[in-house]
């Protein structure tokens, strides 16, 4: 199927699942913005005869070092530049620019003089052009089932593969011939720009389940009809693009995702219903993709002044056929309608029980929300009772009941209603161990591959050894990326892969005391299973890190979580970038002249 998919899981039903095309995209994107730095790495041979061993290190350092300040404003702004042009537009321009500046980029290096000041000023750019691209698809990915992740991850060790598979088609060597080489580079450009119409292709198919968490509710809009798809949203992974266009465009899971950024949710207004009362006309799902009861309710919203009089609190019949109550939604915007908007829960049974307000003080400390009718205008929405007996108590009496008097398990706490409000530093105290593994993880890659060309040989591989060692990074970090695939493979806990980024922290130091041993103690095969485990481990930890960030915090957070992961891993290359100039000047005497 073309991106197509099943609903939601019981984990997350927002999550977009997509199809087979929708992994291939994703994995064409990501070999796109690594595949040109991929290439010029590949021709470490000739760049060492060049301009010497340590033009390694100092690319490193042109590649990583200047994206870290665009990445960080980059976190600044995606909020506000989501919320004025949407998220679907700022990720799809994002993408736009930074694959077509490695496209251009690569495409013109055969044809740059041959100097090295050329060469850094153009792996500069790149790591520009990379940093938007990397930041701009793993905000995307957020948004999808684990399996896209997986492939986004995937395609980043792939482009390797590609590389090498180029280089033996075409037989580059450490010293390759001009055509061999302008050849090599334009067919790297060529694949970048695959990937640069997948992310078109893949934007423009799921649009509008991407803008789902930001689309405001239109005020000629505020209905919610029936989500009439239970079933499909308890086997599937998330919300397809195509399962979003079939159903109304006036849809629950939109006005519910709306009303979760407001700071509460329909579910928030319920008291436990009894033993015997049931719901009428349709259901409603939760966030785990399970209905909130066996039968659920309508919920629509309108001007608080066209509604007929609630229901008297005090009617005490056995059998009556419904309740009405109102939650008066005073609604100040930039639209003209600015009446009072009202929330209906029809029920119907034995049972009476009242509908009660969610915590308004949490909602109002965040979204400074007035305590009465006639508050000033907000830009922000102020939920309310407006009628009498449970719902007809004073605002103030109301927030002092809070989620805490109602007997629902689905109420929300305090404690989520502020982790759905929350800010950047939220955000950090949700993902804080995934951020130290993926720290972790960066910081001992960096450190300890620009010493591929000091490693001795035992005679085995003599001048292959460090392309042996490189390519056997590629391959064992493909396989690494793709453990978490199977559940048994797939970390759930954030401190568990903290730990195990602990865990390659520690093996870290035996490279460098290899470095310096006694010739008895050197072996090339020794030395390429090193390199394999450790660069399994981090793929390991990077796709796990990326699926599990998502799931600490709230859906309308995600994109901060990603922005936070991405600027995690490019400020790890910076650390293990200086901690490997450190190193190597106190090992190898000498200090990198860039």
């Amino acid at each position: 199927m073309a991106g197509g998919g099943g609903t939601g899981s019981n984990n997350n039903p927002n999550k977009i699942k997509g199809g087979r095309w929708t992994v291939a995209k994703f994995f064409s994107i990501s070999l796109a913005f690594t595949m040109v730095w991929m290439t010029i790495i590949s021709q470490l041979g000739y760049y060492k005869i060049l301009y010497g061993p340590q033009v390694l290190l100092q690319m490193n350092i042109a590649y990583f070092l200047p994206s870290i300040p665009l990445l960080g404003l980059s976190s600044q702004f995606d909020e506000r530049l989501d919320q004025k042009f949407g998220v679907a537009r700022t990720i799809l321009v994002r993408l736009l620019i930074g694959l077509g500046g490695c496209a251009l980029i690569c495409a013109a290096i055969p044809f740059e003089p041959t100097n090295l000041r050329w060469l850094l000023a153009s792996v500069i750019v790149l790591g520009l052009m990379h940093g938007i691209a990397f930041s701009a698809a793993y905000q995307m990915v957020a948004r999808f089932a684990n399996k896209n992740t997986i492939s986004l991850g995937l395609g980043c060790v792939g482009s390797g593969l590609l590389a090498l598979a180029l280089e033996l088609i075409l037989s580059v060597g450490p010293k390759p011939t001009r055509v061999s080489f302008i050849i090599l580079f334009e067919v790297a450009a060529g694949v970048v720009m695959i990937g640069f119409i997948a992310a078109i292709s893949l934007l423009l198919r799921h649009w509008g389940a991407i803008e789902r968490y930001h689309q405001p509710v239109p005020q000629e809009d505020l209905t919610m009809p029936l989500l009439q798809e239970e079933g499909r949203a308890q086997e599937g992974e998330g919300l397809s693009g195509a399962s979003a266009r079939r159903m109304p465009r006036r849809s629950v899971v939109r006005s519910l995702s709306t009303m979760h950024m407001m700071g509460f949710t329909p579910l928030g207004f319920f008291e436990t219903v009894s033993e015997g009362e049931n719901l009428v006309e349709g259901h409603m799902a939760l966030p785990t993709g399970r209905p909130a009861l066996r039968r659920g309710a309508t919920f629509t919203f309108r001007p608080a002044d066209a509604l007929p009089p609630a229901a008297s609190a005090s009617d005490s019949s056995p059998r009556r056929s419904s309740l009405r109550r109102t939650i008066s939604v005073p609604v100040t915007s930039t639209s003209r309608d600015t009446a009072p908007l009202a929330f209906h829960a029809k029920v119907s049974g034995a049972s009476r029980t009242a509908v009660a307000a969610p915590s308004l003080g949490a909602i109002a400390e965040h979204e400074q929300i007035a305590a009465h009718p006639g508050s000033p205008p907000s830009r922000a929405y102020s939920p309310f009772p407006a009628t009498s007996g449970p719902l007809g108590s004073p605002p103030q009496q109301q927030m002092q009941a809070g989620p805490s008097s109602m007997g629902s398990p689905f109420a929300q706490s305090p404690q989520s209603l502020a982790r759905e409000s929350s800010g950047t530093m939220e955000v950090v105290r949700g993902i804080w161990p995934v951020m130290i593994s993926l720290f972790l993880s960066g910081v001992v890659g960096i450190m300890v591959f620009p010493f591929f060309t000091y490693v001795p040989s035992s005679g085995w591989l003599n001048d292959l050894l460090p392309k042996v060692l490189f390519f056997s990074t590629i391959i064992a970090n493909l396989v690494g990326r793709t453990l978490p695939k199977w559940k048994m493979f797939a970390i759930k806990s954030p401190t568990f892969l903290m730990y195990l980024g602990f865990v390659k922290l520690a093996a870290a130091p035996l490279c460098f005391v290899y470095l310096k041993s006694s010739s008895r103690w050197q072996s090339d095969a020794g030395a390429t299973v090193y390199v394999t485990v450790v660069w399994a481990l981090g793929g390991y930890l990077n796709t796990c890190s990326y699926m599990v960030a998502p799931t600490c915090v709230v859906p309308n957070q995600k994109a901060n979580a990603a922005g936070l992961m991405a600027i995690t891993s490019q400020i790890s290359h910076c650390v293990g970038l200086f901690l490997a100039v450190v190193i190597a000047t106190v090992l190898f005497g000498g200090v990198i002249d860039v």
